[in-house]
């Protein structure tokens, strides 16, 4: 390859990469930030041959913690979970906890699973919009 062909390759490929590059890295940078500065709604969901509470409510606009908690149960069907709305599955070792965090979720009722695929659980997320709406009619 000459040098001529060389130099106009640098020239025409590298700018674009590292704008590219320091976008990507910004987003990230951003995202982060955000994400550490959201106010967590943190659940404990007790695993035991069944979920308890099976219906799990929390509010629409920001990320969710759930925490389950398996004991020594001997079911194997609960081997691991499965919230298919995001595509998460995690396992669930007996006598361990395992957190799944949910970024912020639109209003409505999302199944969760165990391994077997029989619907156990529902996270409800509430319409907080609906009460905002209220409180500026009110005001």
């Amino acid at each position: 390859m000459s040098s001529e062909l060389f130099a106009i390759l640098v020239t025409v490929l590298v700018p674009p990469l590292v704008v590219g590059v320091y976008f990507w890295r910004a987003d990230r940078r951003e995202a982060r930030r955000r994400r550490d500065g959201w106010e967590w709604q943190e659940v404990d969901v007790r695993v035991n041959g069944g979920i308890s509470p099976s219906r799990v409510s929390v509010r629409e606009g920001q990320p969710i913690r759930l925490r389950f908690i398996r004991d020594d149960d001997g079911e194997s069907w609960w081997d691991d979970i499965e919230f298919p709305y995001t595509r998460i599955r995690r396992e669930l070792p007996e006598g361990e906890s395992v957190t799944l965090e949910l970024a912020p979720l639109r209003a409505g009722d999302y199944a969760l699973f165990a391994a077997l695929g029989t619907m156990r659980g529902t996270v409800q997320v509430e319409d907080t919009a609906a009460e905002r709406g209220w409180e500026e009619e009110t005001a």
